[in-house]
């Protein structure tokens, strides 16, 4: 198990990495190929979407499984961001906290090599595009090599379970049209 530090922005000194260049990467890369692919967010936005959707696309056509979770509290997620996840085709949820005080608000980026390795992404990054490429933002990666890593790794997946997959919680297929009433707001021009 290897540990790393993602922050941006960058100084001028220092090599340009942000998350949503880490995030494009790991979606096209093919050694090792992310099979399964786990994007959760507190909040998103349209542009974040629109940046990484090649991505996700290009994972899916070579079979990847994409979960991504979004968080509708605050009013800080777009339908805009709704519409251009659902459009990806993938396992996408919204998750709402109805307890009053309490906030949907992790930020987690999983990727998983069937049986190789896995890289996991805990931090600041929102899946907007601030959180990803703009805003000052950090994030720990965890490197996996299996076998050697595979008892730190479940312990790690298992108790990040509620916030991979949430269960209880809405399909996006079947709320985005009411989603504006639940909380999500549209984009003022």
């Amino acid at each position: 198990m290897k540990t790393h530090l993602v922050t941006q922005p960058t100084d001028d000194e220092g090599p340009s990495e942000t998350m949503g260049g880490v995030l494009s990467s790991l979606l096209t890369s093919r050694n090792p190929f992310f099979d399964k692919v786990w994007l959760v967010s507190a909040f998103a936005n349209q542009r974040a979407v629109r940046y990484l959707s090649p991505h996700i696309s290009e994972a899916k056509s070579h079979g990847a499984d994409i979960r991504i979770v979004v968080g509708i509290d605050h009013h800080s997620t777009s339908i805009e961001a709704l519409r251009g996840i659902k459009a990806l085709e993938v396992d996408a949820r919204i998750v709402h906290n109805a307890r009053p005080g309490h906030t949907f608000h992790p930020k987690i980026y999983l990727f998983e090599a069937g049986g190789i390795a896995a890289e996991l992404f805990i931090g600041s990054n929102n899946l907007t595009e601030g959180g990803l490429y703009t805003n000052y933002e950090a994030s720990t990666q965890i490197s996996f090599v299996f076998p050697e890593d595979t008892a730190e790794y479940e312990a790690i997946k298992k108790s990040l379970e509620k916030y991979l997959n949430p269960s209880a919680r809405h399909h996006l297929n079947h709320l985005l049209f009411g989603a504006v009433g639940a909380g999500v707001t549209e984009t003022k021009h």
